[in-house]
């Protein structure tokens, strides 16, 4: 495979144990992954010394939901912020496949592969509701995986 793989997502362990096993399995192939997560919630404790990662990048990131209205314009921007910032690191590392695996911190690596032309996106949805996250990029992922949607394709949403 040529180019980087890049895992994101995060915040609590739901997400972050299903980002910790595409870690390994990626590893098990001889590639090592990029982990782009937030520094809010678990993400760091999760994947800062992980020795199967290329790398580790942790964003000033947080949550839109449950918030007031500026609380969630402030999110909005510190997600732009990253997706950016995200865009930069795509460029530099040649990255050619994200897999998100939902919460508040795929956010911005999942929409900076969106507006990468040679970049696939894939989804993991382990939840038996899929995420707003999930919810708002599937229609622009290569696949999406769950094993509560039936017949997961994108198209079906």
């Amino acid at each position: 495979m040529h180019g980087s793989v890049v895992i994101t997502g995060g915040g609590t362990g739901g997400h972050l144990k299903v980002a910790k096993a595409f870690v390994k399995e990626f590893s098990s192939r001889g590639i090592h992954p990029i982990f782009i997560g937030s520094t809010s919630g678990q993400d760091k404790s999760w994947f800062e010394h992980d020795q199967d990662l290329k790398k580790a990048i942790f964003l000033d990131t947080s949550g839109v939901v449950n918030k007031g209205f500026f609380g969630k314009i402030k999110s909005l921007l510190k997600i732009y912020q990253a997706m950016r910032h995200c865009q930069e690191v795509y460029d530099k590392v040649d990255v050619k496949v994200v897999v998100s695996v939902g919460g508040f911190s795929a956010a911005p690596a999942t929409f900076a592969s969106i507006f990468k032309d040679d970049c696939k996106l894939f989804i993991h949805e382990q939840n038996s509701v899929i995420g707003k996250l999930n919810k708002i990029t599937s229609r622009f992922a290569t696949e999406l995986f769950s094993s509560y949607i039936k017949n997961s394709k994108v198209k079906d949403y």
